[in-house]
């Protein structure tokens, strides 16, 4: 008895271990019985999981949209890629027999594109209609479907109908056949010719930086660039197919040079050559920049001027120029840098220096030296020329200083000046950090808004000037220029210039500068994009030059 009774409660224990089993989705039907790509279809069926976003029906094993279901029947979009063959369900891994399905497809045709070349639809800018039958119009307008031209793939189409679409020409397109992509399925069409860029002719044959050139060639629109000598031109219009104009830089250099266009990302040299010859008998030179750009503007003896836009690429708030060094020196966001006087040899300065430039809103070249007012933490800096050595702060650097609103820098002989704007004061110290900066005592006209500050030495006097932005304070009254002889700590300010805004006089100006031989006063007019020039004492205004930028950031007169 006791080993009948063992034998049982084995075979039951064994009995108990047993899998459960699983009960696999059955797909009945799939209504309609074909359909194409995008199309609504219900497939029926059982033991489906009763949450729809639980099951997934595969086309050969391409995942449909799900729009509803339950236990017995799923709405889904026949996906892309979907091929006739076999429909699954995999309900929460539960996976059904296969279940044949014909996926049936359009009979899309391309008939025509017009026009066949890039003569009559340049690249970038041209238009191509492409003709044909059974496109899908809503594929097309959502970017699921779209038009590859050689070298250039998947553009959009900007209108679509069953039978008619249009694209853009890209700018990379190239000599080839032009496809459609719709469905995952590729139709060819008609060959795209593309044209490469050819030059004719230059003119003027001879020129000089500044001054603007004319091409003529063909299929000009397909160009995206210019070069010269090895450097880029940035200044330049596609009047049309056939015409181009191009202002010459500075730095290109002198002598006989091909012009180089840009097809894509491909050089082409031309036969067609340029002859830079070197400015003569240049009097007056101006340096200025809009912030972004720097540009040099020469003018010689019979009053002609020659606008050039330096090669430099550069985010910049103020510059000053050392012409016996050569050079050109430039304050920003951080960031201090040199260049040559045409704008090669681009350098930045002190990258590593832990002090940092902060933020430069004025800078000074003097003897081997910069001097500059560092706005973010209101501090007077100085540094070496050429980037050895670290960076000095020389005020600032204690509370007991008192700078709190840092702006414009002057230097004459051991002294510094400088302007700020939260105390409307007018700072000064040595030029080697020795001492305690002192405010000078103001009086007369005070200053409302003080940015840029000049100084010039006349027998042994320094006098100042003084950029006033009234504007900023009391919005519609005129700028003003400020001035007065230094007497030892104190200065008694009177008004230079009190010209209406607009009036090719003093509007929206931040900075000035003292021209010490020909002893004159020059400012920006932002409101006339005039250069200005006066005497010392406000007398004998004239518009100076009229610049190529509709906001001057800073400018200096050589």
């Amino acid at each position: 008895m006791i080993i009948l009774f063992l034998v049982s409660v084995t075979l039951f224990s064994t009995s108990c271990k047993k899998e459960k089993e699983v009960t696999l989705p059955v797909i009945t039907a799939i209504s309609p019985d074909s359909a194409y790509i995008g199309d609504t279809v219900v497939v029926s069926g059982k033991f489906f999981e009763a949450y729809g976003e639980d099951n997934f029906v595969l086309f050969n094993g391409k995942a449909a949209k799900l729009i509803d279901g339950n236990e017995s029947q799923m709405r889904i979009i026949v996906p892309y890629g979907a091929e006739t063959g076999p429909v699954v369900i995999d309900a929460n891994h539960r996976i059904s027999a296969e279940f044949l399905f014909k996926v049936r497809r359009r009979g899309t045709v391309i008939t025509s594109i017009s026009p066949t070349n890039s003569e009559e639809a340049p690249l970038g800018s041209g238009v191509v209609e492409i003709k044909g039958k059974n496109f899908r119009t809503n594929d097309f307008l959502e970017g699921k479907a779209y038009v590859n031209f050689t070298n250039s793939e998947r553009n959009s189409v900007f209108y679509a109908t069953d039978t008619l679409l249009m694209v853009s020409v890209p700018q990379a397109a190239r000599t080839g056949q032009l496809s459609l992509v719709q469905e995952g399925l590729t139709f060819t069409g008609p060959v795209f010719t593309v044209k490469e860029p050819s030059l004719i002719s230059v003119s003027p044959a001879e020129a000089t930086e500044g001054i603007t050139i004319t091409l003529q060639g063909n299929a000009l629109f397909s160009v995206n660039g210019f070069s010269i000598n090895g450097q880029a031109i940035n200044n330049y219009s596609i009047l049309s197919n056939t015409e181009a104009q191009l202002t010459l830089p500075a730095g290109l250099g002198t002598g006989d040079f091909p012009i180089v266009m840009i097809f894509g990302d491909t050089p082409i040299t031309s036969e067609t050559e340029i002859i830079l010859k070197p400015l003569t008998n240049i009097i007056s030179t101006i340096y200025y920049t809009d912030g972004n750009s720097t540009y040099r503007r020469s003018i010689d003896g019979g009053g002609n001027e020659y606008n050039a836009l330096l090669p430099i690429s550069t985010s910049n708030r103020c510059m000053t120029v050392d012409r016996s060094a050569g050079k050109i020196y430039y304050g920003g966001f951080n960031a201090l840098a040199s260049a040559n006087l045409d704008g090669t040899d681009f350098k930045v300065l002190f990258q590593t220096d832990p002090r940092g430039p902060g933020i430069v809103t004025d800078l000074e070249a003097i003897n081997g030296k910069l001097y500059w007012t560092d706005s973010n933490n209101n501090q007077i800096k100085s540094a070496n020329v050429d980037g050895s050595g670290t960076i000095q702060v020389l005020y600032g650097d204690s509370p007991s200083d008192q700078i709190t609103g840092v702006f414009g820098i002057a230097v004459v002989g051991t002294d510094i000046f400088w302007t700020d704007q939260n105390s409307q004061k007018i700072g000064k110290g040595s030029i080697d950090g020795s001492g305690t900066p002192s405010f000078m005592t103001v009086s007369g006209t005070a200053p409302l808004f003080p940015l840029d500050i000049d100084a010039i030495a006349i027998s042994g006097t320094i006098r100042i000037y003084i950029v006033d932005q009234v504007s900023n304070i009391n919005w519609g009254e005129p700028d003003r220029i400020l001035w007065s002889n230094v007497n030892g700590t104190s200065v008694s300010l009177s008004s230079l210039n009190t010209l209406s805004p607009g009036a090719g006089g003093i509007s929206s100006t931040q900075f000035l500068t003292i021209e010490p031989t020909k002893q004159k006063v020059q400012w920006a007019d932002n409101s006339g994009y005039s250069l200005m020039e006066s005497n010392l004492d406000g007398g004998g205004i004239i518009t100076k030059s009229t610049l190529s930028t509709s906001y001057v950031n800073f400018f200096i007169v050589e």
